[in-house]
């Protein structure tokens, strides 16, 4: 099938947009020579050249879910993740605890961060489409071209999610900025009409089947739009064929055999966890490391005491409230795992004294043992205040710790497909099926079988599955709790907090976009 024009691009560099939509004769545009002299490049060596040009946009999306962009606007925000006590340690003007306290404005560090890594992101995309855009069609052509609009629409997603607007320009190069409702549409259009020129996850026989898009993760997103139609949308019309969508398209990533639910939870997350190519890796879309490896380092120091890598009086970082830890069954196998030497801790939640390969105790920069308590206070001066999580194995960690790490960052996995199936089947009223579904990947993880399920089941178990990993905003808010009062956030927020504001740059970029409520 012919892939249509893209009717959401980017708004970005001026440069960028002041050539015509059309295209010119090519010796009365100089541009125009460039670009029609890389489409034949591209043309004779589509996978090479077309990377080339998807490169810088991957690094974009790997850039979006580092720990003080997305994965702060996700987690900080929920009773997942709070800043530790500061004193000595590093406190950014409070900007964490203004995620915590519901509090944060269009200046906020992460709101312009994340910002900015969406808008680059599709600088770039838009940029490879205006050349393959003038390539002639090949089955080679066609799957990079796949490729591009199903990235393009990934930042979309975001964009979607987080902001509900996304600046753009129409295909006669004017200026738009397309509301929530709008750009939902276009998206599921946008993904729906390319699932048959994307590749499969078997494309490539290396780690690059981990980060590129694919046909499953192009599923996976348009069944994570479905299953948020309503808040994006705000209307219930159509709920019920979205749900459905949801389940098919669930059940074919499933049922194709690419993926398998790994046998090891906390393999997902282990320093090679980009080697595990076979059916049994579940990681469906990863965050590319890079020449220079990846950011997964981060999310380990950024938990952990310094005094867990003999450096007492460097940082503190983040850990979870006691309202999300007091919610686990500790004989879950995901509540903790193996010691990870390098770190002086567990995979999983770390709580109580904490010691060395030795078994000496850790100690804070006064001499006391560093001993982990479950109860936080923004207001709080105890370093040691907070159960601090670990998700991703270090990786060369002791020489650098925060870059050069081996691990892929997972931005969709198998996990996700079974629990939106088993949510989807919940809110149709299929019990016996929904129940099903959550108890597979219950029991692949070696956590005992539900009885029945319920609403606040299926949110407790993304949160089994998926502590830390930068969602439970989203999920939070799918179930109607984001606004809901937590421990060092005792009065309920406004509804206007399950948007971010604009940032004033981009306010100023394109006069079209409006301030979202409440900012």
């Amino acid at each position: 099938m012919k892939i249509p024009a893209p009717t959401l691009v980017l708004l970005l560099l001026p440069a960028i947009f002041t050539l015509s939509g059309c295209l010119s004769e090519p010796e009365s545009d100089p541009m125009e020579v460039l670009l029609q002299a890389e489409a034949r490049r591209f043309e004779k060596a589509p996978e090479t050249v077309g990377f080339d040009y998807l490169d810088d946009a991957y690094a974009q999306l790997s850039l979006l879910h580092e720990f003080n962009r997305l994965w702060a606007l996700e987690e900080l925000t929920t009773d997942e993740a709070a800043q530790a006590a500061a004193g000595l340690d590093w406190d950014d003007g409070g900007a964490w605890k203004e995620l915590s306290l519901h509090t944060w404005g269009p200046g906020h560090q992460a709101v312009g961060e994340a910002w900015t890594a969406l808008i680059s992101g599709l600088a770039t995309v838009y940029n490879a489409q205006r050349v393959f855009a003038r390539a002639e069609r090949t089955s080679e052509t066609d799957a990079i071209i796949a490729e591009a609009e199903c990235l393009r629409n990934a930042f979309n997603y975001y964009f979607i999610s987080l902001f509900g607007q996304v600046p753009a320009r129409d295909e006669a190069d004017e200026p738009v900025a397309y509301r929530r409702d709008e750009a939902f549409a276009l998206a599921i259009t946008a993904l729906t009409g390319i699932l048959e020129e994307l590749p499969e996850k078997t494309r490539f026989s290396d780690e690059r089947a981990l980060f590129r898009m694919n046909k499953s993760a192009a599923k996976a997103l348009l069944a994570r739009l479905y299953l948020s139609q309503r808040e994006f949308t705000g209307s219930g019309a159509g709920e019920t064929e979205a749900l459905q969508a949801v389940i098919r398209l669930c059940s074919e990533i499933i049922n194709a055999g690419l993926y398998g639910l790994e046998p090891d939870y906390w393999g997902n997350f282990r320093a090679d966890n980009g080697m595990r190519i076979s059916p049994a890796n579940e990681l469906i879309l990863t965050a590319w490391n890079g020449p220079d490896g990846g950011f997964t380092n981060s999310f380990i120091t950024n938990a952990l005491h310094g005094a867990h890598f003999g450096n007492a009086g460097s940082w503190n970082g983040f850990c979870t409230l006691a309202e999300f830890y007091n919610k686990w069954d500790q004989q879950d196998p995901r509540f903790r795992g193996p010691r990870i030497g390098e770190a002086n801790a567990f995979f999983g939640f770390n709580e109580g004294y904490q010691f060395d390969a030795n078994g000496d105790t850790l100690r804070l920069p006064d001499g006391s043992p560093l001993q982990y308590t479950p109860d936080v206070s923004l207001g709080g001066t105890n370093p040691a205040a907070g159960v601090r999580p670990v998700k991703y194995e270090p990786d060369g960690i002791l020489a650098n710790p925060f870059r050069g790490s081996g691990n892929f960052y997972a931005i969709i996995r198998l996990a996700e497909i079974y629990l939106m199936k088993a949510e989807a089947e919940h809110r149709l009223g299929q019990e016996t099926a929904a129940l099903a579904t959550l108890n597979l990947l219950r029991e692949s993880r070696g956590a005992a079988p539900l009885l029945s399920i319920t609403e606040d089941a299926l949110l407790n178990e993304y949160g089994y599955e998926f502590w830390w990993e930068g969602q439970r905003r989203s999920h939070l808010i799918r179930f109607g709790r984001y606004n809901d009062p937590i421990s060092i956030r005792p009065t309920e927020s406004g509804p206007h907090r399950r948007l971010f504001p604009i940032p004033q740059q981009a306010l100023d970029a394109n006069p079209l976009l409006e301030q979202n409520p409440g900012y």
